[in-house]
């Protein structure tokens, strides 16, 4: 068991005894008539550790059971970008960690900020810094998701590899590099929002994320990619209509899956069904079916009426949030009055929980 002894009250968490219970001002502010502040990262972290103490020369990150484990915020500033800053610079030491953020991320990396919010649909999702870079890494009390603890990493750092693995072999630890620097992995990173997306999705998706690796090409839009998923409508303007969009990706292959609720000329509901293969970047073309004969509830039956094609589509999506789609009947359906149709869509209310990259970094 781990030796208690030299902790205040003998409580785990905490290394260290206070001259009298509890944290006081004169441990920041020094003692007696001086009041000389020590502001520095490391008297935060007198408190804000676990494993390797302040002053150590070995600096590691304790981890348990797929988390990092808690109390460890300066063990992880040691092992992220921002071992040279102190913490009073982001934070007032005089407030609750998440309501005491006195410096936004854009004051320092304007130019990050400006990238993200021109080039990635996400923004608009209300996606922020922390989300990515801060991820739920850590476990105090309760796991909320398979890669959600209940407290945000310090680490910052994010590897992009698809394969790569945020601890030890034993798991005991969080790995550093030969420069004792740590990086949080896709599944914190990305996972707790992006659920159903492959690794190697993601991978592809987050490398040069920012568009600052010159090794990489200009940034283009990947065109149909499974973030398309979700409800997509066509405005107000066709109220009570909408489409149901599923891209599934296999084998490096991308099909599309498409249900319309729609109408027919005489009012009835109606919908079609289509789905295709989506190789050709921004366009699929699909064969559009239609149902019919089938009973609601108990008198439904899978082989009563029939599932005929009534005809040909296009959809086309030149980004994440927009698209526009052509519908055309074969004579059969033409003759019980239905004609071409075609319009924009755009999202609905519902946003999908899977990756939907605006754009593709491509090695040159």
């Amino acid at each position: 068991p781990e030796d208690l002894s030299g902790n205040q009250d003998g409580l785990p968490g905490m290394w260290g005894k206070f001259d009298v219970g509890g944290v006081h001002c004169e441990q920041c502010h020094g003692n007696g008539m001086t009041m000389e502040v020590d502001d520095s990262a490391e008297a935060c972290g007198v408190c804000h550790f676990r494993g390797s103490p302040p002053g150590s020369e070995v600096n590691t990150i304790p981890a348990s059971n797929g988390f990092i484990k808690h109390h460890e915020q300066y063990n992880e500033h040691l092992a992220g970008p921002h071992a040279s800053q102190k913490c009073v610079n982001c934070h007032n030491p005089h407030k609750r960690g998440e309501f005491s953020i006195v410096k936004e991320c854009s004051v320092c990396h304007a130019d990050k900020v400006e990238s993200f919010v021109t080039s990635h649909s996400m923004a608009g999702y209300g996606v922020e810094c922390k989300d990515c870079h801060m991820p739920y890494a850590t476990k105090s009390a309760n796991q909320l998701g398979p890669f959600e603890g209940d407290l945000q990493t310090h680490i910052f750092y994010i590897n992009t590899d698809a394969d790569a693995n945020m601890f030890t072999e034993d798991g005991s630890l969080v790995a550093l590099d030969d420069e004792g620097k740590a990086a949080v992995t896709l599944d914190f990173a990305c996972k707790r929002c992006h659920e159903t997306a492959q690794m190697e999705e993601l991978s592809r998706h987050a490398k040069n994320f920012h568009g600052d690796d010159t090794s990489v090409s200009q940034l283009e839009y990947v065109g149909i990619n499974p973030g398309l998923t979700g409800n997509w409508w066509g405005g107000s303007e066709r109220n009570g209509e909408g489409f149901l969009l599923e891209v599934a990706e296999s084998n490096d292959e991308l099909t599309i899956v498409i249900s319309f609720y729609t109408y027919d000329d005489a009012g009835n509901q109606v919908y079609l069904i289509a789905s295709g293969p989506a190789t050709t970047g921004m366009t699929a073309a699909v064969n559009v079916y239609i149902t019919e004969g089938r009973m609601w509830g108990a008198a439904f039956d899978p082989t009563d009426g029939a599932t005929t094609q009534w005809g040909t589509g296009t959809f086309e999506f030149p980004s994440c949030d927009v698209g526009t789609f052509s519908l055309t009947p074969n004579a059969t359906y033409v003759a019980e009055g239905f004609t071409d149709l075609s319009y924009d869509l755009s999202r609905d209310l519902t946003v999908s929980k899977i990756a939907c990259p605006t754009f593709n970094n491509a090695a040159e």
